[in-house]
């Protein structure tokens, strides 16, 4: 709609200011005109051909635009329950698939390649000290990079691992090899731990993480009864067929395939959480000086 320019506009006293300064008549629309906003329409003054502006009444008020950008963008992460079905129970497979390989699989290992049991005891015990001592590091794994790259990363570090330990138990010093590589999966699993309950915890609604606790529990210990029960079998099954040392190569690169695997999935699958961001450094070493 047009709107009527006022009758005394050129009696208003910053436009007569305006025209005092110039020194020559200048129209008053002229001498101040405000500046358009989103939603406005012009109109001219029927006397001078000057503009005025007028609020459109078919265009929606500014706070409710910028309302609904916002719930745009908060609509940008995908929460779905079922896009939640797809990465929660793999990511805690994976989660305790290595905790059962270095704690579990590498004694059942070294007991059939005839190392002493004090050996194994003595060894062994220090391999799950990376567990026990993580939180020294949880919030180094805080200030650097995100969640999301820490758990794909630490994932794509146990893949190697297993295959070196695959190709060195035919060697004579397997046994410092193995813990050697033991303890880079073990370093790796448990920082693996403090970025994935990052993610999950980032990357789910509450309700969401709270429907999602028995999953996460009950994966984890599938993949146990999986590294205890069905690794452990098919180490004896290929190892009666092929002799023992060649039968646990086989089966450690079999575990380095689905760690291979389920890291490629999981690039695919894992969500990107909008507030996964690496806290500010100070913060982090504080929490360090605190522990």
């Amino acid at each position: 709609m047009p709107g009527k320019c006022p009758e005394n506009a050129r009696k208003m006293p910053g436009v007569e200011r305006a025209t005092e300064h110039s020194g020559r008549s200048r129209s008053p629309w002229t001498a101040r005109r405000p500046r358009l906003r989103r939603g406005s329409v012009q109109a001219r003054c029927p006397a001078g051909g000057d503009t005025m502006t007028e609020q459109d009444p078919t265009s929606p008020p500014a706070d409710t635009a910028d309302t609904a950008d916002t719930a745009d963008t908060a609509d940008t992460a995908d929460t779905s329950w079922a896009r939640a079905w797809a990465w929660v129970p793999s990511l805690y497979f994976v989660q305790g698939l290595p905790y059962v390989v270095v704690n579990n699989l590498s004694v059942v290992l070294y007991k059939t390649l005839e190392v002493s049991n004090s050996r194994i005891t003595f060894w062994t015990s220090w391999l799950s000290l990376a567990w026990a001592l993580k939180a020294l590091w949880s919030p180094f794994v805080d200030g650097v990079s995100t969640k999301r790259r820490w758990t794909l990363a630490m994932q794509a570090s146990m893949v190697p691992a297993l295959v070196l330990i695959a190709f060195a138990l035919p060697t004579p010093w397997f046994l410092e090899a193995t813990l050697a590589l033991f303890l880079v999966i073990a370093l790796a699993s448990a920082t693996h731990d403090i970025a994935a309950d990052g993610l999950y915890m980032l990357g789910l609604r509450q309700d969401q993480q709270a429907a999602f606790v028995g999953v996460r529990s009950t994966f984890w210990r599938i993949a146990l009864v999986s590294g205890e029960g069905g690794l452990v079998v098919l180490a004896g099954v290929l190892g009666d067929r092929m002799g023992v040392v060649e039968g646990w190569s086989t089966t450690l690169l079999v575990t380095a395939g689905i760690f291979a695997i389920a890291t490629a999935y999981h690039l695919m699958i894992l969500p990107v959480a909008p507030d996964d961001r690496p806290r500010p450094r100070g913060e982090a070493m504080g929490n360090t000086a605190e522990i």
